[in-house]
């Protein structure tokens, strides 16, 4: 079976990957990562133990309620995290900045993610 290659404006994890990097930057954060209610990473702006860190940590944070910031106390590095529901589902995004945290920035992007997902299972029905 031959192994075809991804095209990049087709694939969802490409997507979202991406808009997670561009809009990261555009807020002045230095991560952004998307992660299912149990904490599993999606998609990031890193691919690493940070990414998946601030997944766990946000999607533990956000049982209670639907949005939230924290700062840290060595660091000073601040998180702002977002819940929301894509496709009967409930996803986290997180985003680490040393700036105040951008929640207008937060809901954008969860837009964004809905429209990819929804794209992307639309070209899977198809």
């Amino acid at each position: 079976m031959r192994e075809r290659r991804k095209d990049p404006r087709t694939d969802a994890g490409f997507s979202l990957q991406n808009l997670l990097r561009v809009r990261a930057a555009r807020a002045g954060c230095a991560l952004a990562a998307l992660a299912t209610e149990e904490g599993v990473v999606m998609a990031a702006t890193h691919d690493g133990r940070a990414a998946q860190r601030a997944a766990a940590h946000a999607a533990l944070g956000l049982a209670s309620g639907r949005r939230r910031e924290w700062r840290g106390a060595r660091t000073g590095a601040g998180m702002a995290a977002l819940r929301f529901e894509c496709q009967g589902r409930r996803l986290c995004l997180a985003l680490v900045g040393a700036g105040p945290p951008d929640f207008a920035a937060l809901e954008s992007m969860a837009e964004r993610v809905r429209a990819i997902l929804a794209e992307a299972r639309g070209r899977r029905a198809a």
